[in-house]
């Protein structure tokens, strides 16, 4: 979930499906 701090504001943009794929990384 590091990631998705580290990309916050793009994050943001992208869809919560996005995010989870964020969290796999």
């Amino acid at each position: 979930m590091h990631v998705n701090l580290v990309n916050s504001g793009t994050t943001k943009k992208k869809n919560l499906g996005d995010v989870s794929s964020y969290d796999k990384l």
